[in-house]
């Protein structure tokens, strides 16, 4: 059975706190005790500040782009970036 994070958020108040470091790291666990050996992540391409934080925590770019349809009819680009656990 494939398990998807959908989203990993920190109201704005609260970041830079270790918020987000600490649910990545319960979701690494998880994945660890489920079985996995690798935790991915979408992005937005034009997030910098969300790439920083999972390359800081060791996820790297594996080379998977995708574009998705935005409510408003705009299109997103996002970046597949992966970490071995």
């Amino acid at each position: 059975m494939d398990r998807w994070l959908v989203a990993l958020e920190v109201a704005a108040p609260f970041r830079r706190q270790g918020h987000g470091s600490r649910l990545l790291s319960a979701v690494v666990d998880l994945a660890r005790d489920a079985g996995a050996h690798h935790v991915g992540a979408w992005t937005m391409t034009h997030d910098p500040a969300r790439r920083s934080f999972l390359e800081a925590a060791g996820f790297a770019e594996a080379g998977l782009r995708r574009r998705l349809a935005l409510p408003d009819g705009r299109e997103a680009e996002e970046i597949l970036l992966t970490a071995a656990i």
